[in-house]
């Protein structure tokens, strides 16, 4: 049999595949084999994007539980995926101006007199998490683990196990993000019900991801899911009241805005 020299790590060895470092003979790269890779990422049958987001719709917690319990190689990696997927979902976010339009719709509801200086000062922090909802998601990310952590710290995973959990929670909820604000992009009318859905649809999904990594009962997945959902949902309202005051503080109060 022929012999080949690993391009990666210069073993030498026989057959398609390196035995030492795994990595596939190698040849030069032709347009046609750069568009063949290209293709592969999103459509291959067991890692492709798509497929991925499949699962991560349908089973976000069993996702969550294959990558802690080592069984990664038949998925695409997830970080990857949420990192994508934020990007996507903080660009349709700026793209429709969905917070700012909620702010206003929450304002309008509530029928409370803010001052204008009020009301400048919540479009430049709804402006800023809007552009940046990605990376504060990325920021909050440990947080939530933490949280689940501390929660359920009588269950068999680690601080790390628990923010595997919640990135393929997050996964998930940004992938429905995305979904539901192209469907805005070409029915805005759509904003007001999208906002609705998000929450009820996030709850769902706590409860499934929750089900699924714990391997729970429904009940008793949905009961861990739903006090993982509030949870993260107060968490998120306190680091917010706090980026409000730092930024209040910094720019010196409404008048300076």
């Amino acid at each position: 049999m022929t012999q080949h020299t690993c391009t990666n790590c210069g073993n030498v060895f026989t057959g398609h595949f390196c035995n030492e470092c795994g990595q596939k003979l190698t040849h030069r790269y032709t347009v046609v084999h750069v568009l063949h890779e290209f293709v592969h990422v999103f459509t291959h049958a067991d890692k492709g994007i798509f497929a991925f987001s499949k699962q991560i719709l349908l089973r976000p917690g069993v996702v969550a539980l294959d990558f802690v319990e080592g069984r990664r190689k038949r998925h695409f990696n997830l970080f990857q995926y949420l990192l994508l997927v934020l990007s996507a979902a903080t660009f349709l976010m700026i793209k429709t101006n969905m917070l700012q339009q909620a702010m206003q719709t929450m304002n309008q509801a509530s029928q409370l007199d803010y001052s204008s200086d009020m009301l400048r000062l919540q479009q430049k922090i709804g402006s800023f998490i809007q552009q940046y909802t990605n990376v504060l998601q990325f920021i909050m990310l440990p947080m939530y683990g933490l949280f689940s952590w501390l929660f359920l710290k009588k269950a068999r995973f680690n601080y790390a196990e628990h923010i595997v959990l919640h990135a393929a929670v997050l996964a998930n909820t940004n992938t429905l993000t995305v979904l539901t604000m192209l469907l805005v992009l070409v029915f805005p009318s759509f904003l007001q019900a999208q906002l609705l859905i998000s929450s009820v649809l996030s709850l769902a999904v706590y409860g499934m991801a929750f089900k699924g990594f714990f391997n729970k009962a429904w009940w008793k997945g949905v009961l861990l899911g739903f006090t993982g959902y509030l949870c993260s949902l107060l968490l998120l309202m306190v680091m917010s009241a706090i980026f409000m005051a730092i930024y209040i503080i910094i720019i010196g109060g409404p008048k300076n805005l």
